[in-house]
């Protein structure tokens, strides 16, 4: 009889909480491997993994008197899997929780649901439960199974209220109960999102699933960034000890090609924001501008005392306010309270702040982007929760999003990405804690959003709760308009740390801006030489990272035996397919086009060679344009190489 796997210490349990779901080669979705298959967003949903004292990992326990929850085996009191859990409630007086948090959303439906099976007395009850930031429960529904010695299913639906944070499934044996209750198979799936077929004329990548029906001996790829060889901004003026960038490059504003601002740190007046630019985005110059006093001159490059990130509006009507800029201030004699305030230039060097009070609440990182397509400003801001992980922190770094119209009114933040027990056991594979979002830039890119949520493992809590730790960007993808919902199943670093000893070994955090050109996609970095505990040599510089057009995640086919990946429905509107793919020596990319009752009605020629645009044709002279406007799949053949994007125009 196969046993539950018992862990020594929770350091060990890396590989084996995540819920891999089916494998692609079985035909099935290619899934997030922090979600089963089925969406289950729980980790040990089974109970099949204990600790020593054979209580399920994953799960947090509080109990009163005698009572407890532990793993058993035994074949007639579990539903499937390896283990069950068994509840046992002592007296009437007592009290048992056992419970599972998981990241959750406003206004999203979730279904909790667990398999009971009474042994005595009274049943334990299921809770889906929904908390703020606060840790302060806002939102419950719970359902009691009618006692049976046979296993019965019971399930409980809520939409997740405004402000929710945290969502948790609660198995609950509480005062006046009394009774033992196994239970297994417990489930949190959350409601999906809307689809749309419509492909419109944007490009599809591949850093989600939201398109993908099936795939077949796929997997993805995170393909990290490639670096210049020498940094492309240096601090070598008497105001800066280090230079990096929590701040914007733009292009596209009158005057120079390029301009950056960027944050410099000076161990006498510490933050410092400071302006270059650039003709090739290379090569930089660091003007004199002549309005900031540093140690009685002005000739200097620095333009304020606060980092911030900027952003050029040129549909603005004031051209007072074409230069926008966001920036955290403590609360002082010219601050009514701690918070993100706004900044307004004509020419991104004069800055003029807007009112005495912050426009978005809370304050430390943050980043803006001008989302044109939609006419608004997004920011997303890290803010700090009630910690409900395992690690000494009381703190919990996420990184919040907010939209406005006018730099001024903003949404309320929601929570957007943070560290999951995905990030939290990886952490603690390398000796860590756990995982946080120290900040995560937003961009609009081909009709999504990507974002750099920049992980920070925390090695040491530190003083004051700091702590200690590398800080390495990941990818993360939202589809929703509101920003709502975030997927995140390539988890790689996305831009990776230096080599050990190197200038960037230890931290990295990206600009809030990204360049795109028809052939790459860049952004710029600032690398620390140590991590965020900090020590007496920390330099900082500035360099440009860059990836193939579209090239940040593929869906690999490795050559040995062909990969497919199948299309839900779509609807388009062109007449020609086209790929961005690496096929590797020898390999292939074919297309199939079904039709909506699943009969392929045109085949591809096959595709070879590294194309960043290749135009699909059709064997036999078959066109897209007949079926044009009608629901349709594709079906792409990888034979060794990656598939990175498509596009119908």
């Amino acid at each position: 009889m196969k046993r539950s796997i018992v862990l020594a210490a929770a350091g060990l349990i890396a590989l084996t909480l995540i819920p891999l779901g089916s494998s692609p080669a079985a035909g099935g979705p290619l899934p997030d491997p922090a979600v089963a298959v089925d969406g289950n967003l729980l980790a040990n949903p089974s109970f099949d993994v204990g600790d020593q004292a054979l209580h399920p990992v994953g799960w947090t326990m509080t109990k009163t008197g005698a009572n407890d929850a532990i793993l058993i085996s035994t074949e007639a009191n579990r539903h499937g899997g390896w283990e069950a859990l068994r509840v046992t409630d002592a007296t009437a007086a007592d009290n048992i929780y056992i419970r599972h948090y998981v990241s959750a959303y406003a206004d999203v439906s979730y279904t909790a649901k667990a398999w009971f099976k009474g042994a005595s007395g009274t049943e334990a009850s299921l809770y889906l439960e929904f908390y703020d930031a606060t840790n302060t429960r806002i939102g419950v529904a719970q359902t009691t199974p009618a006692f049976s010695t046979s296993w019965q299913q019971a399930s409980v639906t809520l939409t997740a209220p405004a402000g929710t944070v945290h969502a948790a499934v609660l198995i609950y044996s509480g005062t006046n109960v009394q009774g033992v209750t196994y239970v297994d198979e417990a489930s949190l799936v959350a409601a999906a999102p809307a689809y749309t077929a419509a492909l419109g004329t944007t490009r599809e990548l591949f850093t989600d699933d939201y398109r993908i029906e099936s795939a077949v001996n796929v997997g993805r790829k995170v393909h990290p960034a490639v670096k210049r060889a020498t940094p492309v901004i240096v601090p070598d003026k008497p105001w800066e000890s280090s230079d990096y960038i929590y701040g914007s490059v733009i292009t596209g504003s009158p005057g120079a090609a390029y301009k950056m601002w960027y944050t410099c740190y000076n161990a006498t007046l510490a933050y410092l924001l400071c302006y270059a630019t650039s003709t090739d985005g290379i090569t930089w110059t660091k003007p004199n501008l002549g309005q900031y006093d540093y140690q009685g001159s002005t000739a200097n490059n620095i333009v304020g005392d606060k980092g911030g990130t900027v952003i050029y509006d040129a549909a603005a009507t004031d051209a007072g306010r074409r230069y926008k800029m966001l920036t955290f201030i403590a609360a002082d004699a010219t601050h009514a309270t701690l918070g993100y305030y706004a900044f307004f230039s004509p020419d991104g060097i004069v800055w003029t702040q807007y009112g005495t009070t912050p426009v978005l609440p809370y304050g430390d990182v943050s980043n803006v982007a001008l989302d044109a397509a939609h006419g608004r400003f997004i920011a997303t801001t890290k803010q700090r929760t009630v910690d409900i992980s395992a690690s000494p922190g009381t703190n919990d770094r996420m990184a919040w999003v907010s939209t406005s119209t006018d730099f001024l009114t903003w949404t309320t933040p929601r929570m957007a990405v943070e560290g999951d027990y995905r990030d939290d056991e990886a952490a603690r594979g390398t000796g860590g804690l756990e995982a946080q979002v120290y900040g995560m830039p937003v961009y609009p890119y081909e009709g999504v959003y990507l974002a750099m949520p920049w992980m920070f493992t925390i090695i040491d809590s530190g003083a004051n709760n700091a702590g200690s730790g590398p800080i390495v960007p990941q990818l993360a993808t939202s589809r929703d308009q509101n920003l709502l919902r975030w997927s995140r199943p390539a988890r790689d670093p996305i831009l990776p740390l230096g080599d050990q000893g190197a200038w960037d070994d230890s931290m990295i955090f990206t600009s809030s801006t990204m360049q795109t050109t028809a052939t790459t996609v860049s952004v710029y970095y600032g690398g620390f030489n140590v991590d965020h505990g900090g020590g007496p040599t920390q330099t900082a510089k500035i360099n440009q990272a860059t990836w193939r057009r579209d090239g940040f995640v593929s869906l690999r086919n490795a050559g040995d035996d062909p990969g497919t990946v199948t299309t839900k429905a779509i609807t388009y509107t062109g007449s020609t397919l086209h790929l961005n793919t690496d096929v590797f020596a020898g390999g292939t990319v074919k297309v199939e086009l079904l039709n909506s009752s699943g009969t392929v009605v045109a085949t591809s020629n096959p595709i070879t060679g590294d194309q960043l645009d290749a135009a699909v044709t059709w064997a036999s002279g078959a066109s897209l344009s007949s079926l044009a406007g009608q629901q349709v799949k594709l079906r792409f053949t990888v034979d060794g190489g990656d598939l990175y994007s498509y596009w119908i125009a």
